[in-house]
């Protein structure tokens, strides 16, 4: 089974580190990690990596912080995300 995708584009070598193979596979189609060395240690998208920004967004979503309002994350929000699930596999932070 091959997890390449014509519409996304490949995992970073970065993102090789921090996923299995590079890829979120929670998802389906699995999704490449694009971060970069500069990422936090427990990116949450900042960087524009869809595989780290639907990680946060399901985390988000487990915590009950998605309502009515659009869900803003906040520092508060961030902090708790890295706090409780540390850092990712293999990142350079």
């Amino acid at each position: 089974m091959t997890t390449e995708s014509p519409d996304l584009p490949p995992p970073t070598e970065e993102g090789r580190l921090r996923y299995a193979g590079g890829y979120n596979l929670d998802f389906d189609p699995p999704i490449p990690c694009t971060c970069n060395r500069d990422c936090k240690s427990r990116c949450a998208g900042e960087c524009g990596c869809e595989a780290c920004s639907l990680a946060f967004a399901a985390y988000a979503d487990i915590c009950g912080w998605y309502g009515e309002e659009p869900f803003v994350p906040t520092e508060k929000h961030l902090q708790q995300y890295r706090d409780v699930l540390g850092p990712s596999k293999g990142s350079n932070q």
